[in-house]
């Protein structure tokens, strides 16, 4: 069942909300304040966002309680993790040679992508997974499959967020960055919905940012690496929320 204080507004004004505060996120950069006063005014925004956000939710819980993960779940969650880490994180992404070419670069550069890591991080996983996934839930109510459908909604809005990015980058690496950011909105969906908190996603969001073209945009990269990557993480993630939706319907716990 929801925390009763999440039903204290609706999920078209939650929704609402959320459509405000991305445009006025949208509209720091559009602007373009000069340096060094950027980066201040950025963090400002997201504070005002992320203070909104809390008011409107009233509770960071998405649910009066944590799933019940069975060992098998238990597992795959543990999967979630190393596979993130291991493979997307150190491989695919570079994760390591990134944070090292990050602190290796002038002061002000690191400034810079700490920053529009963390800003994003919190940002990004305060609006999606706080707000947004919670509208969705709240639309979808006692559904017999309400927690995939949630989540994978919401991971389709998080992806189209990214189409904003066709204003610095290719249509290309544009479309890849929609694919991927929806495959990871969706995991980070049900880690969401399974720890009840939004520290793990922000942590992971913040990590995947953290790299020298953070704000540069990003490049093309081949379609068979992604399919590799992000295939069995879709897979694995409809699964876990499939069980989880399995598990609600036969206790009768309804979200």
């Amino acid at each position: 069942m929801l925390p009763k204080e999440l039903l204290k507004t609706s999920a078209i004004h939650k929704l609402g909300l959320a459509l405000a505060l991305y445009a006025l996120y949208i509209a720091f950069f559009l602007i373009g304040f000069p340096k060094p006063i950027d980066n201040g005014v950025h963090i400002l925004v997201v504070i005002v966002a992320l203070c909104a956000i809390i008011r409107e939710l009233g509770t960071l819980r998405i649910t009066n309680q944590p799933l019940l993960m069975d060992k098998r779940q238990k597992i795959i969650f543990s999967f979630f993790l190393v596979f993130f880490v291991g493979l997307y994180v150190l491989v695919t992404f570079q994760g390591i040679k990134n944070v090292i070419s990050v602190f290796n670069s002038p002061f002000h550069k690191i400034i810079n992508v700490a920053t529009t890591a963390f800003c994003a991080g919190f940002f990004e996983e305060y609006l999606v997974r706080g707000l947004i996934l919670a509208a969705l839930m709240q639309i979808l109510a006692n559904k017999r499959f309400g927690y995939t459908l949630a989540g994978f909604g919401a991971a389709f809005i998080f992806g189209l967020l990214h189409l904003s990015n066709l204003t610095f980058q290719s249509p290309a690496a544009t479309l890849q960055q929609v694919l991927y950011a929806t495959v990871l909105g969706f995991t980070f969906a049900y880690l969401r919905i399974a720890t009840n908190r939004l520290s793990l996603c922000i942590g992971l969001h913040t990590l995947i940012d953290f790299q020298p073209s953070v704000n540069q945009g990003v490049t093309t990269v081949h379609w068979g690496s992604l399919l590799i990557v992000f295939a069995p993480l879709l897979l694995a993630t409809w699964y876990c929320l499939w069980q989880a939706d399995r598990q609600k319907n036969h206790s009768k716990f309804k979200v």
